[in-house]
């Protein structure tokens, strides 16, 4: 993920968080918890494991230290 689309995300929600009357300390988790949430959705190694039955564990972690993702393909249903 660039380093521009995270800083960017994550001033956009600290000017969010600040302007909704929160102090810095509550605004900066707030940015860093949208930053977060971001990359769970948009990067395969930090989405959920679907199959793990807690639904707490991401890809990364279902796929162990010695496994390496070299390529990935995605499907798309509908259009």
């Amino acid at each position: 993920m660039p380093k521009a689309t995270l800083d960017k995300i994550r001033t956009e929600a600290l000017a969010e968080a600040k302007a909704s009357g929160k102090n810095d300390d509550i605004s900066a988790k707030i940015a860093d918890g949208t930053v977060r949430k971001y990359l769970e959705d948009n990067t395969l190694l930090d989405q959920k494991y679907v199959r793990d039955p807690a639904g707490k564990q991401s890809v990364r972690d279902a796929l162990g230290k010695d496994v390496k993702v070299i390529k990935f393909l995605r499907y798309t249903v509908g259009g």
